[in-house]
């Protein structure tokens, strides 16, 4: 540590000091004769005045000024030693000037670590703020995508759902629609049977009735010509037999083709065709017909064989074949005879 020096330490001692009058002593020690450390003001202006000094003057002799009895006694009592003051004060001086530009660069490094504690506290504050702002942005998106596999999840629970639900439709709609072709298959087999019941149950009667009305036919009247009674047999024998267009056999005929053979089997010959019957000259219209005539309906294109009582036989039809059935059934057109 620097020592302030003492460089006026001799003027106390002087003899113009210690026999000067009060007020002058205390201005010889006002210059710089006390033992006490200076104040910065003092200091300061000891420096000023130690850089007059270190000029050789220059400062103070650039403004003469007119000397005053006190500054005359001050030069009288001070010049005896002015080489040892200057040298004293200029070391003062020099050293309060260090002193100074020690304390501005301390100051300034203050100031300084000052700054760059600022700027360090700025900088950790900004990068707080940065990553407390990258945290929420983060969890900004974290909560986004959350949110959205929600809702993708609710999306493809709600699809599968409607899907789920689609197939239990689909598969309700296709077990009911077994259900109806089922229930719809025993009726028509139950239909069917009955049907079939019903047809043996009327082929049944049918042979009864062809029985029984075979066995009759000889107690018929005779016709007035040809063998009727046999041409009333051979009808009753063809009942039940299958309807064919065109046929004229016993495999299947049609209308004509069953007229023509019932009378071949009682051993007469007449047209398979109902207009050429009407027009043959083995035939002749009659008003009313007798067993073993012929009955034509539908205006002449229907033929059949009268077997007594209102009734007769005929191939009707593909669906009902050869049948014993009322004259009244059809429209009568007229009634032809056997006339040979």
């Amino acid at each position: 540590m620097l020592q302030h020096p003492a460089p006026r330490q001799s003027f106390v001692q002087d003899s113009s000091v210690q026999g000067a009058s009060p007020g002058r002593a205390s201005r010889i020690r006002a210059v710089g004769g006390g033992r006490r450390r200076p104040s910065t003001v003092t200091r300061a202006a000891a420096v000023l005045a130690a850089a007059g000094l270190l000029t050789g003057g220059t400062a103070l002799a650039s403004r003469p000024e007119a000397p005053t009895p006190l500054a005359a006694e001050r030069t009288s009592v001070s010049t005896p030693s002015s080489p040892l003051l200057t040298s004293g004060a200029s070391e003062w001086a020099s050293t309060q000037i260090k002193i100074a530009r020690a304390e501005a660069a301390r100051k300034k490094a203050a100031q300084q670590r000052a700054a760059a504690q600022k700027r360090a506290a700025q900088e950790a504050a900004r990068k707080k703020a940065a990553q407390q702002r990258a945290e929420a942005q983060k969890a900004a998106q974290r909560k986004a995508a959350e949110e959205a596999a929600a809702l993708e999840a609710a999306r493809a629970a709600e699809a599968a759902a409607l899907q789920q639900a689609r197939e239990q439709e689909a598969l309700e709609q296709e077990a009911a629609r077994q259900a109806a072709a089922e229930a719809e298959a025993v009726a028509q087999a139950q239909e069917e049977a009955r049907q079939a019941a019903a047809a043996a149950e009327q082929v049944s009667a049918l042979e009864l009735e062809r029985t029984a009305q075979v066995e009759a036919v000889a107690e018929l009247p005779a016709a007035s010509t040809g063998n009727a009674s046999g041409v009333v047999a051979a009808a009753y024998s063809g009942i039940g037999t299958p309807y064919v267009y065109g046929g004229k056999t016993a495999a299947g005929w049609d209308c004509s083709g069953f007229a023509a053979w019932a009378y071949r089997q009682a051993g007469l010959t007449i047209p398979a065709h109902t207009g050429s019957i009407r027009a043959s000259s083995v035939t002749r219209p009659v008003s009313s017909p007798s067993p073993g005539d012929l009955v034509f309906q539908l205006g002449g294109s229907h033929v059949g064989i009268y077997v007594g009582d209102g009734m007769m036989v005929s191939a009707l039809n593909p669906g009902q074949g050869t049948q014993l059935h009322p004259v009244a059934a059809m429209p009568v057109s007229g009634y032809y005879t056997y006339v040979g």
